[in-house]
């Protein structure tokens, strides 16, 4: 029986495990504390209008325990937007200086992303402008300069393609007028797509331990650890297959049977598109929204504030 190298076995034991678990997906709440998110190029190619933003409170929060992390943000009421018309935001920040003369510019300000709104929808919409915590010696913020990018989907019919009973929906092409005319193709995976995608992964995954020259039970375990971890992970609700050459989406939805949108989490295992609740589970009557980028539904506002009181 041919043996395989103690020396040479483990390091591939290693590769074939680290390999096992590419696919494992942890929690969202942990995941996204490991996963670096990619930047987003910005600001988007819109005019920016001025805009007269009002102070709605100042955070400046320092570190009282073990875990804790120091942050500070000024919160600011975008005038005449209602949070009911929209979908996510981004903050860019362009100047934050106190009246120290220290910058407080916050790291990779140019990398911020949308984040989903949430709230009453007849609520003010409130954004927050990230910075560095100011010295304790400073009493005001003597210039805070950002422009804040609106997404809301509502405004444009064209935006929206809603998928009815999803989960039912699993195995086929979803139909609908919306994604074929944005040139957007999706599956819903089914469980026996799953399980063939599984199968081809354990197979690929056993000509690969061959290969390194693993056999036995080694060989068997590795094989075993990675299938069992591909497309397995518990929070997620449902894998999508996603064509998006033109990369038209913006992001994923859930809507209950009683017409209310709820948030989702969203990733990417091994090529596929995942999505989760992050809240109450949809059930049979839910559907999935798919929320799409055209010209008629971003807004994009500048703002600066003068002599802003620290608390």
């Amino acid at each position: 029986m041919k043996r395989t190298p103690a020396r040479i076995a483990l390091p591939l034991a290693i590769a074939l495990l680290a390999s096992a678990l590419a696919g494992c997906k942890l929690p969202y709440e942990i995941l996204s504390k490991l996963v670096a998110p990619k930047p987003t190029p910005t600001p988007t190619p819109l005019p920016a209008k001025s805009i007269q933003a009002v102070v709605y409170q100042v955070r400046d929060d320092r570190v009282r325990g073990e875990g804790d992390t120091a942050r500070a943000s000024v919160e600011v009421e975008i005038p005449g937007v209602k949070r009911g018309i929209v979908g996510a935001t981004r903050v860019i920040v362009k100047k934050v200086v106190d009246d120290l003369g220290t910058d407080l510019l916050p790291e990779k300000a140019a990398e911020a992303r949308f984040e989903s709104v949430s709230g009453e929808a007849d609520g003010a919409l409130v954004v927050t402008v990230p910075m560095k915590n100011p010295s304790r010696k400073a009493k005001v913020l003597k210039e805070v300069t950002a422009d804040v990018e609106l997404y809301m989907p509502a405004l444009d019919p064209t935006a929206l393609a809603t998928i009815p009973n999803f989960l039912a929906e699993a195995g086929k092409a979803v139909v609908n007028p919306v994604l074929k005319e944005a040139g957007i193709e999706v599956t819903v995976l089914s469980a026996a797509q799953i399980e063939a995608e599984k199968k081809a992964w354990g197979e690929k995954k056993l000509a690969e331990g061959k290969k390194f020259g693993l056999e036995g039970e080694m060989l068997k375990t590795s094989v075993q650890m990675a299938v069992e971890s591909y497309l397995g992970s518990s929070w997620v609700n449902a894998y999508l297959k996603v064509s998006d050459p033109k990369g038209r989406i913006h992001d994923y939805v859930y809507v209950n049977p009683a017409g209310e949108e709820q948030g989702v989490n969203r990733g990417e295992e091994s090529g596929f598109v995942t999505v989760g609740a992050q809240s109450e589970n949809p059930g049979p009557n839910w559907s999935l929204r798919i929320r799409l980028k055209t010209p008629k539904t971003f807004e994009r506002y500048t703002f600066t504030l003068k002599d802003v009181p620290l608390p």
